[in-house]
């Protein structure tokens, strides 16, 4: 099964964003949420952890209704 993050139903959900201090940088994020109202994913944010983080790349395993599009990345550097 292919991961959620080349899939065309990983959409960004410009609701739901924010920063995080990554390593020595502030990233902004922008969550992304599966829009496919078929998967048990619907709705769900698929770069946010169970304990709440952001993620650098979507890594959900995927479900049965994977479409393929490019791979989705959804953080910036904003210091160096």
């Amino acid at each position: 099964m292919r991961t959620c993050d080349s899939c065309r139903y990983a959409v960004e959900d410009m609701t739901t964003k924010g920063w995080e201090w990554v390593g020595d940088k502030w990233r902004s994020w922008v969550g992304v949420e599966c829009s496919n109202p078929d998967s048990e994913y619907h709705l769900a944010l698929l770069n946010i952890t169970a304990s709440g983080s952001a993620q650098a790349e979507v890594t959900w395993r995927g479900c049965e209704h994977h479409r393929g599009k490019g791979r989705v990345a959804r953080f910036e550097n904003i210091s160096e």
